[in-house]
């Protein structure tokens, strides 16, 4: 799809499964950090990839790097260095903005830390963009946790505000 700086961003697919199994777990680790009420379910991660994989109403993308070093020699194969994960909602047909209904919302977004910084997260998020325009959105959104200072950050640099908070309580 896009290419610059040594990374393109791509679309998963199905012989991707592997490696989004890995960088998921790494996600749910790393955000576990900042109060992550819950945990990854590892034992159904592989079944619940390949249907979202399938869905015409979300894209998964992948940050490929197209080589790096590793102990000091370049490696000429791809690594996938962080996803994003977007889906469409249709809001209910009591509610519209701009005369539409959906709205893409950004559900994951992870870059591996050895990979941080250099535009990798705003290339990712650009073409999540894109696609939930051209899929029919009007308005993109995403959640963040409130401990999650850097993400904040970033989500307000590339333009977001925020809108509403979400409350949680343990039963």
């Amino acid at each position: 799809m896009e290419s610059s700086n040594g990374y393109r961003v791509r679309i998963a697919d199905s012989e991707d499964i592997g490696v989004l199994q890995k960088i998921y777990c790494d996600m749910y680790e790393y955000l576990s950090n900042f109060g992550l009420p819950y945990e990854l379910n590892k034992d159904n991660l592989e079944e619940v990839l390949k249907l979202q994989l399938k869905a015409r109403n979300r894209v998964v993308l992948l940050l490929e790097e197209e080589a790096f070093l590793l102990q000091g020699k370049v490696d000429k194969s791809r690594i996938i260095s962080g996803f994003l994960t977007v889906e469409l909602h249709r809001m209910g047909r009591r509610i519209e903005g701009d005369g539409c209904n959906i709205i893409g919302h950004v559900s994951e977004i992870y870059i591996s830390p050895e990979f941080r910084g250099g535009g990798r997260a705003s290339a990712l998020l650009d073409v999540a963009e894109h696609w939930s325009k051209n899929s029919g959105a009007y308005l993109i959104e995403c959640e963040v946790l409130n401990k999650n200072e850097k993400g904040l950050k970033f989500w307000d640099k590339m333009g977001y505000w925020p809108q509403y908070q979400i409350f949680n309580k343990k039963l």
